[in-house]
């Protein structure tokens, strides 16, 4: 059986697709299938080429089983294969970020097609046999069909799902599962699921930090990995093998031989330390550092998260008091500091 998955990836999903293509091609090994990405689109929104795919579908034997996925999805190195899940018919995944106002305007808006009681589905994530396909075929030919709220492609293949299979039972939501939060409070750890994806509220930017949060999550632990730091230098290596992408570098790391080498050395996304930047994107942080740790005093970090201190007696006492793991780190290029593990 020949399986596919196909993702579309154009214009700002560049700035966030490095965290989840590799989860989706190795998923893609896992199960067998082959993947499929489009670069490049008249549409728009990108989110309607979507169809378009599925049109050129119908007209490609070349396959069994296609799995339509948005880029921003990440894949759970634990899901299990969706194909063998489902292994035939329509399949999509309940919108857990749908609001209770936005489903009832839904179903207001589903009962002019005959239609009622249905629960909005995510078109990020669609699984089809070419007998599923081939029934809604009729469908993507019309003219794009605009619901109550934003959503683009995703009105028109709900229409087109619920005409077809009045009774369509969708996923769990652990196949689409929404990442809790935006830049700003946030869960902070995230809940275990098959397939992660960045709701589309969120711009690229936002995409990429909580897209960045789920990679980390499943790639590994620094608390396990502390052992492992014994200066600074060790600790600029870890960032880079344990995947840690986005942090807040307060000014005093950028002076001298060891600003240099920092600005030159350190691939991930670097903000500046200030009380704005901490305050809305603290949570998903993977490292601060800073110079005095009272600027962290009111900010949520999520766990795991690295932070790197100025060796002063005060935040060894602040250290202490908080309870984080923590320790001196040798010296380099004259610079001595405190490394801690959020916990």
């Amino acid at each position: 059986m020949k399986r596919v998955i196909h993702i579309i990836a154009t214009g700002n999903a560049l700035q966030y697709s490095h965290h989840t293509l590799q989860s989706i091609v190795a998923y893609g090994a896992k199960c067998k299938a082959d993947v499929h990405i489009t670069t490049s689109t008249h549409e728009n929104p990108a989110n309607w080429e979507r169809l378009n795919v599925l049109k050129r579908a119908i007209e490609n034997s070349d396959w069994d089983q296609l799995l339509m996925m948005d880029v921003d999805i990440f894949v759970s190195p634990e899901a299990p294969s969706i194909f063998e899940a489902f292994p035939s018919g329509f399949h999509a995944a309940k919108d857990e970020f749908i609001s209770p106002e936005q489903t009832a305007k839904f179903n207001s808006w589903l009962a002019a097609w005959g239609l009622e009681n249905k629960t909005h589905f995510n078109g990020g994530v669609m699984l089809m046999d070419r007998d599923s396909l081939q029934a809604i075929k009729p469908w993507l030919y019309l003219p794009k069909i605009h619901g109550p709220f934003i959503a683009t492609d995703q009105h028109h293949e709900n229409v087109a799902v619920y005409s077809t299979w009045p009774d369509l039972e969708l996923m769990p939501s652990d196949w689409n599962k929404p990442i809790p939060g935006k830049p700003g409070p946030m869960n902070k750890v995230v809940e275990p699921a098959y397939f992660h994806h960045a709701h589309a509220s969120e711009d690229a930017l936002g995409k990429e930090l909580v897209l960045g949060k789920v990679k980390r999550q499943y790639r590994g632990k620094f608390r396990k990995r502390m052992d492992e730091v014994g200066s600074i230098l060790c600790l600029f290596r870890l960032i880079d093998q344990m995947g840690y992408h986005a942090g807040v570098v307060d000014p005093v790391w950028h002076r001298g031989p060891f600003g240099t080498f920092l600005n030159h050395y350190m691939n991930a996304k670097v903000f500046p330390c200030a009380p704005g930047v901490l305050a809305n994107v603290g949570p998903m942080l993977d490292f601060a550092f800073v110079d005095d740790l009272r600027v962290l005093d009111d900010i949520a970090m999520a766990s795991e998260s690295i932070v790197m201190a100025s060796d002063t007696t005060q935040n060894q006492t602040w250290l202490e008091n908080k309870g984080w793991i923590h320790k001196k780190l040798g010296s380099f290029f004259g610079t001595e500091a405190f490394v801690a593990c959020v916990v």
